[in-house]
């Protein structure tokens, strides 16, 4: 299949499903639920190729599995997030129970793909040279080293 032909199947089915939940969330009362957001957030990342975030994950195969089509069901299987962020342990495999987990936003962004990582290093070796700083010294509002 051209990439053409998949990004317009994944077009295709993300309206469909869209759709679907455009009917769900209304009846249900869960859109002022904490997690749905980030369930929204992650279907969009998926499947809808307008979300800037698409040429990484939908793009590249990342799916939903078919159980977290539901809220609910996400919402039963992930439980309280606690103020950590969504986390997928295999950075090539879908959303699903065995492959994510709520983690703290350093813990994700050590969980990159390798591209992902060499572009956070060129970012933090421009930042040093901007800031005239030594390669090894990274301020604490970065995080530090």
């Amino acid at each position: 299949m051209k990439i053409e032909d998949y990004i317009l199947l994944r077009d295709h089915l993300w309206n469909l499903r869209y759709e679907h939940l455009k009917e769900c969330r209304s009846s249900d009362g869960l859109t002022k639920h904490p997690l749905y957001n980030i369930w929204i957030s992650m279907l969009k990342r998926c499947y809808n190729p307008n979300d800037i975030s698409f040429p990484n994950y939908g793009a590249r195969g990342i799916d939903v599995c078919e159980r977290w089509w539901s809220l609910k069901n996400f919402i039963s299987d992930m439980g309280n997030r606690n103020g950590l962020t969504l986390d997928r342990k295999d950075n090539d495999k879908e959303y699903s129970l065995d492959n994510c987990r709520w983690v703290t936003s350093r813990e994700q962004a050590n969980n990159k793909r390798d591209g992902e990582k060499e572009k956070s290093s060129l970012k933090h070796s421009w930042i040093m040279k901007q800031k005239n700083l030594p390669h090894n010294h990274m301020p604490s509002c970065f995080g530090g080293l």
